[in-house]
Parts: structure tokens; C-alpha cells; sequence
């Protein structure tokens, strides 16, 4: 299964455009994205997500 997402998505008058970000474990490099204003603002919730990710559960299905 394929998710397609917008480059970019405006949301209450502001662009946000979507972002790569990377990360390694134990099992390998992986890739996710993030929608974010700015490039710096990519880089803070890239920290945020250090601080402050916790797992949800595995995804069942896409709501479109």
C-alpha cells in the first residue's frame, strides 16, 4: 500500500510543507515525514520527537 502526501498543505492561512526525516535502530535506518513552516521548524520538532515519542499501536488501515 502506497500513502500519497501533499508537498505542501495550508491549514488556518499558514503553509506547512512536508519534511524527510531519518532515524537508526538497532534494526536498521528508517524514514518518516513531518509537515513543518520552515526548515528550522522541521529541526524543533525533530527534537521534540526525541523528547517526547511514545508508541500508539500499529495502524490498522488509512482514513481519507
Amino acid at each position: 500500500m502506497n500513502v500519497e502526501l501533499p508537498l505542501s498543505t495550508v491549514e488556518n492561512g499558514i503553509r506547512w510543507y512536508l519534511h524527510a526525516i531519518e532515524f537508526r535502530t538497532a534494526d536498521g535506518t528508517f524514514g518518516a515525514h513531518v509537515y513543518a513552516v520552515s526548515d528550522e521548524h522541521a529541526c524543533a520538532i525533530v527534537a521534540e520527537l526525541r523528547e517526547t515519542a511514545v508508541w500508539k499501536g500499529r495502524v490498522e488501515g488509512v482514513v481519507e
